[in-house]
């Protein structure tokens, strides 16, 4: 319904006051043209589709890492404007190369995969995991400080190490190293930075001996 704009409303390029909406009418607004799909159609489910594809990783189900840095990138702006904490955790699964050496890749496969599975288990609903590359993941916390990101490490933690991983080879006894750090909100960091400190905090993790968490 247009409320009396000053540029007008068209539907499927027509001047309207009112109109029902069928699943692929275009929109337009001012200068902005929209297309509108019913949850259940094909181009939908296309559109959805595509945009997984583009913004998760394929083997373990997690976001990648073109769609972690660019969510930092916004996360890190709020919480530099509205003086919030956010905080990145860096983990990496300990011997993996070991895991694909043994047994071979495809259990190193099944291995990812029911890591990102486990790692969300300790998550909150609002963080964000995403696989930063190989075996290593990278978690996304926004509103959170220091104490706050290293009980969610350790949840996580606690749920990598908490049973065996049951692959095809067998059960497997599968551990991670978890490094944490928080956006200084009085330093110009990127994002980048950010990562790298999380980083030096988890291989500081893995030279104390693996299968623990590391920050401030």
């Amino acid at each position: 319904q247009d409320l009396g704009s000053t540029n007008g409303t068209f539907v499927d390029g027509t001047a309207i006051d009112t109109a029902t909406l069928r699943s692929g009418a275009t929109i337009r607004l001012g200068s902005f043209l929209f297309k509108f799909l019913s949850a259940g159609s094909v181009e939908s489910q296309y559109h959805e589709t595509v945009y997984s594809a583009l913004t998760r990783d394929a083997l373990t189900g997690t976001m990648n890492k073109r769609y972690l840095l660019e969510t930092l990138r916004r996360a890190m702006a709020t919480a530099i404007r509205q003086k919030n904490p956010v905080a990145i955790v860096m983990i990496d699964i300990d011997h993996f190369k070991g895991i694909n050496d043994t047994y071979g890749h495809l259990v190193g496969d099944e291995v990812l995969r029911e890591f990102g599975r486990r790692v969300q288990e300790g998550c909150r609903e609002d963080d964000l995991l995403a696989r930063y590359g190989g075996e290593e993941f990278c978690l996304l916390l926004s509103a959170t400080d220091a104490a706050e990101a290293r009980d969610v490490a350790e949840r996580c933690r606690q749920a990598v190490d908490g049973r065996p991983f049951e692959t095809t080879a067998g059960p497997l006894k599968i551990t991670a190293s978890f490094g944490f750090a928080c956006l200084d909100l009085d330093a110009n960091e990127s994002g980048l930075d950010l990562i790298q400190r999380a980083d030096e905090q988890l291989y500081h993790a893995k030279r104390s001996g693996r299968n623990q968490v590391h920050g401030a």
